[in-house]
């Protein structure tokens, strides 16, 4: 019988013996040797499939020896939550943050300085192999220096050092080897391991700074030259940092993007290592396409390109013989998700755009046959208005004060005069002088969100309500 097999059904019955298993673990720091063995199956991403470097290595792992991973990676997030150890700008892998709130704050950012006519020069940085090439040395003495308690970095050591892999490919299997450095991924502790050791990576570093995971973007308002060459020391700063880490950067892959609303652009020359990085007027960051005018027309159209293809694939797939429930589910799985990732950072207001992304949906309808009159959730609610609802529920976040979204909520300000027909929640609305401000996410939610019936303000959440927002609006 498969482990998972014993896990579903004797799942009660074992508890006690696990956590046997894990206070001896943890309190000796011994780990089995089968915890440390893993099994590399080799993921395409994208390019040619006969390039070995175009494949991500997942680990497949011991089952037992995450249910352990998942103890300690609980722990490290809740002290690392407690002392606010990680960098408040590190929105990879933390409960709450997300791609979409990383790049909220970062338009936001952006939108504000075009719209006061600022010009804004950013640098998307392309990190090489990163999880793999972490040392493991250097990644425990920064974990020492967490506040975490010493036995869990002693585990932790004993986790990563003496590793060993293999390469499946279908039913065939490489020879073992050793590990030697980097963090495995498709393990639980993985990833959190690789914010612990790039996390001292801001420090010392003048202009703004935003990272997910190993995504990272740094960017700096130019009022002169003086500002340019800032940011310049700033980007040496991370090359130090890169080579004190024993870390890479693929400076050719790594792109400049200079923010304005200028017609007549100027040259940008920054470099990494001597190395002049390419200047681009799109360049793509967390999956999402920002425009040197923030303009979202390049996003929608990639967006609306690639939804089209999934769509008609599964139109050749499920053509014959798939009924309703089955064309639906594959529509709200394969075809939606792609129209709505990170929707509320990009949500056109231009109705070409807006159109765009809507006739997807009718046609996917249409070959659905729910039709435009049918009483069904995905005849009735368009995708503008899920992208609404998404960007409602973001500013949302904002007002409790998530952590995730602190830069939003320095946003929010309290109305001198709240208005008979208003409700209680109403946000003082924001200055803008163009489009690029106007329709940016926080002044034009607000709008939306001071515009929501009393009896829908009245029934937020339980959890928001006893916060008293307006009191802490008033105070904030």
């Amino acid at each position: 019988m498969k482990i998972n097999s014993i896990f579903k059904t004797w799942g009660e019955e074992i508890i006690s013996y696990l956590t046997r298993i894990f206070e001896i673990s943890i309190n000796n720091t011994q780990i089995p040797k089968s915890w440390k063995n893993a099994i590399i199956v080799p993921i395409f991403k994208s390019g040619s499939k006969s390039q070995v470097s175009n494949y991500r290595p997942v680990s497949l792992t011991s089952v037992v020896c995450k249910q352990m991973e998942h103890l300690i990676a609980d722990y490290l997030r809740e002290e690392w939550n407690k002392t606010g150890w990680l960098h408040k700008n590190q929105h990879g892998f933390r409960n709450g943050f997300s791609c979409e709130s990383q790049i909220i704050s970062l338009s936001q950012d952006i939108a504000d300085a075009l719209d006061v006519g600022m010009t804004v020069d950013a640098i998307v940085i392309d990190f090489s192999k990163a999880f793999d090439l972490v040392p493991h040395d250097i990644l425990i003495k920064k974990l020492s220096t967490s506040g975490i308690d010493k036995r869990v970095v002693l585990w932790i050591r004993e986790f990563l050092f003496n590793r060993t892999q293999s390469v499946r490919i279908d039913s065939m299997f490489s020879e073992e080897t050793d590990i030697t450095s980097g963090v495995a991924q498709g393990s639980v502790l993985g990833p959190l391991l690789f914010l612990a050791y790039i996390n001292d990576l801001p420090q010392h570093i003048c202009s703004n700074i935003r990272l997910f995971a190993d995504d990272c973007v740094i960017y700096r308002i130019i009022h002169d030259n003086e500002d340019k060459i800032v940011l310049q020391k700033d980007l040496d700063k991370i090359h130090d940092w890169v080579v004190e880490n024993e870390m890479k950067i693929n400076a050719e892959k790594s792109k400049i993007i200079s923010f304005n609303r200028s017609r007549k652009r100027e040259l940008r020359s920054y470099h990494l290592n001597s190395f002049i990085i390419p200047e681009k007027d799109t360049v793509k960051y967390l999956g999402i396409t920002l425009s040197s005018d923030l303009n979202w027309a390049t996003h929608v159209t990639n967006t609306t390109r690639k939804a089209w293809k999934s769509l008609n694939f599964i139109k050749r797939i499920l053509k014959n013989g798939s009924n309703v429930e089955t064309k639906s589910l594959a529509y709200t799985s394969l075809i939606r998700p792609v129209l709505e990732y990170a929707s509320a950072a990009w949500d056109p207001y231009k109705k070409r755009q807006i159109n765009e992304l809507q006739r997807i949906q009718r046609k996917a309808l249409k070959f659905i046959n729910l039709g435009g009159n049918h009483n069904n959730l995905l005849a009735i609610e368009s995708l503008e208005v899920r992208r609404k609802r998404a960007r409602l529920g973001c500013l949302f976040k904002a007002v409790k004060n998530e952590p995730a979204w602190r830069d939003i909520q320095e946003r929010i300000g309290v109305p001198f005069r709240i208005g008979r027909n208003d409700h209680l929640f109403k946000i003082k609305m924001r200055k803008q002088k163009t489009d690029v401000g106007k329709f940016s996410f926080v002044n034009r939610t607000i709008r939306d969100w001071n515009s929501m019936p009393v009896s829908v303000a009245e029934a937020l959440p339980a959890t928001v309500s006893s916060l008293n927002i307006k009191e802490y609006l008033r105070n904030n």
